[in-house]
């Protein structure tokens, strides 16, 4: 999809945000009954790891898949995303803010989200 533009963020392309009213990531042999199942949104983030090819996933909160969606949208350096999505979900880009966010990043990078 083309390549990371210098400075900027780009969403490992093997991956998908998905969005579910079942916590499908739960569902086991043990736990299988939907009267059980609490109903509500879930985003679980799904990836390939680049250098295993093993699929990942976690659950994710609805502003971590606004900053993913975000991201599904176009590249963006990071001290430009965080006040956006901070905006955008009517919270104040606050130094904790940032930092919790830039921590997050990391995370993510980490876990090869990003190329």
């Amino acid at each position: 999809r083309g390549k990371t533009e210098r400075g900027k963020l780009r969403l490992n392309p093997a991956h998908v945000l998905a969005t579910y009213v079942w916590p499908v990531h739960f569902i086991s042999e043990e736990f299988k009954d939907p009267k059980q199942l609490p109903r509500g949104q879930y985003h679980l983030l799904l990836w390939r790891e680049p250098d295993t090819l093993d699929v990942k996933f976690m659950e994710v909160n609805p502003l971590v898949a606004s900053l993913i969606q975000r991201l599904e949208r176009k590249q963006a350096k990071p001290a430009e995303l965080l006040p956006a999505i901070a905006r955008a979900n009517a919270l104040k880009a606050s130094p904790e803010f940032l930092a919790e966010g830039r921590a997050l990043l990391a995370d993510l990078a980490a876990k090869k989200l990003f190329v």
